[in-house]
């Protein structure tokens, strides 16, 4: 068992791949092919979880003849990458444009004219300016079956230090992303963006929200023990399961507003943290459930978290595809897998909020 993954070894011969695949040969497909079912018989509890990584056309035929799910790697990395957010460049001197955006004020408008899945949002830009923030028109969410401005609405979220003051939207983007965060009737809400976007910061503040509301009774952080791209690995640390995973949740002391607030929440167990490879046969209830940093864990982990909420309880998800840490991260084909369904909502940011210097990181 080594970085989050569990490596099983088995000798193929020529007589093995004889047995399983009916002929001897030295093909490398061949020798995949029966060492995946040699797998399944040794390990027939965990064969409905098996997925094997193929570009390989003849192998993945073999696989499918089998019942073996297969993921390619052009699957994988050019897949779509679902923002929860359409645009519509709105021209005002378009007598069609003028029309549709007539349509989405209308409250007997009952049709899906921009053929928007539930939860989705319609983001209206002026087409003649480029800027996204300076265009900005309205924003509109689709739900229940009608468009709803999201500008009449107030997107605030009460801060996380608990001091009576609100976090307000930096950007349009964020202030659809706090309406998503807000709608109490979603139990599964997934803020995507860039670095420094404010993603992380904004999940976490819901969830405490929650808490302080009493709408659950506990913060659960699962984390993943993944080493950072083009850092060094650290090895086995030393120490118990917070000071394994510390890096991955530490980010919320500056949320909260200092390292105290954050131990304490961790000792009267309003904060609970969870790894990942520790969460099987759990079940969480009336609980809001953080998951940061998504890009570092695969599709399996994600659906595995997924399976663990209970009743009561909220999913939280924010991450980066772009600033994955692994080769097989599940994040987008898990939002992919989600979109459409009334119980999630997706949005993703794209601008830096950090401070002017992050943002060079554009360049």
């Amino acid at each position: 068992y080594e970085n989050n993954v569990t490596y099983v070894n088995f000798d193929i011969t020529i007589d093995t791949v004889h047995k399983y695949i009916g002929y001897e040969t030295q093909y490398g497909d061949n020798i995949i092919m029966s060492y995946v079912l040699l797998l399944i018989e040794e390990y027939p509890e965990d064969a409905s979880e098996l997925v094997v990584y193929t570009d390989d056309i003849l192998l993945q035929q073999k696989l499918k003849s089998k019942g073996v799910e297969y993921i390619s790697t052009e699957e994988i990395y050019n897949q779509e990458d679902y923002s929860g957010i359409k645009i519509f460049h709105y021209d005002k001197n378009d007598d069609e444009h003028t029309e549709l955006l007539s349509q989405l004020y209308s409250i007997d408008c009952k049709e899906n004219i921009f053929d928007l899945n539930p939860n989705e949002y319609l983001l209206v830009l002026d087409s003649g300016i480029t800027n996204e923030e300076v265009s900005f028109v309205d924003a509109f969410r689709f739900k229940n079956g009608s468009h709803e401005s999201i500008t009449k609405k107030r997107n605030l979220m009460f801060s996380s230090n608990n001091d009576g003051t609100f976090v307000k939207p930096l950007n349009h983007r964020q202030s659809i992303a706090i309406n998503s965060l807000n709608d109490d009737s979603v139990p599964v809400k997934i803020v995507k963006g860039m670095v420094a976007s404010g993603k992380s910061y904004l999940t976490f503040t819901k969830a405490k929200e929650l808490l302080d509301k009493q709408m659950v009774n506990q913060i659960i952080f699962i984390g993943n023990s993944v080493t950072e791209k083009s850092s060094t690995s650290i090895g086995a640390l030393p120490g118990v399961l917070q000071e394994k995973i510390g890096f991955n949740y530490s980010y919320i002391a500056d949320v909260l507003g200092s390292k105290y607030l954050l131990e304490e929440m961790i000792r009267t167990e309003q904060l609970c943290i969870e790894y990942c490879g520790f969460i099987r046969s759990r079940t969480f209830s009336n609980a809001a459930v953080v998951v940061s940093e998504a890009q570092n864990f695969t599709t399996e982990q994600l659906e595995l978290i997924l399976t663990r909420i209970g009743e009561g309880s909220y999913l939280i998800i924010d991450g980066d595809y772009n600033q994955s840490d692994i080769h097989n991260s599940g994040s987008k084909r898990f939002t992919n897998k989600l979109k459409g369904s009334e119980l999630v909502s997706i949005v993703t940011l794209t601008d830096v909020e950090r401070s002017n210097v992050a943002k060079l990181a554009d360049l």
